[in-house]
């Protein structure tokens, strides 16, 4: 009885505490259930919540962290996966560092002539 208990606890309830999870405990969820939580651990809404964590202030990021041959398009969990993944990589592409457009600062003072 006290185990049907718990799996009436109702989904938005569920959902507001898988929001508190990191990347890796949400992942973890999947395993618990399969039919009820794997579906939620791939929501969209968690994972663009954790990119969105992950690379605050960062500019061009929805671009670089997807593999150089990817033509489809990605879920937030891939996208964080392949970041992870790519974090590890010792070098950095050319087309990589001429998407991030650069500021020229002298002395504390940013240049006139703006962006790069």
């Amino acid at each position: 009885e006290d185990e049907q208990e718990a799996i009436d606890i109702p989904a938005v309830c569920w959902q507001h505490a898988l929001s508190f999870l990191n990347p890796r405990e949400l992942c973890c969820v999947a395993l618990v259930n399969r039919e009820e939580f794997y579906p939620w651990s791939k929501n969209n809404v968690y994972w663009k919540e954790h990119c969105r964590r992950r690379w605050k202030g960062k500019q061009g990021t929805s671009r670089l962290f997807l593999p150089q041959n990817a033509n489809a398009a990605r879920t937030w969990k891939q996208q964080y996966a392949w970041a992870e993944y790519d974090k590890f990589r010792p070098y950095i592409r050319p087309e990589e560092i001429s998407h991030f457009k650069w500021r020229l600062i002298y002395n504390g003072t940013e240049s006139r002539l703006g962006l790069r």
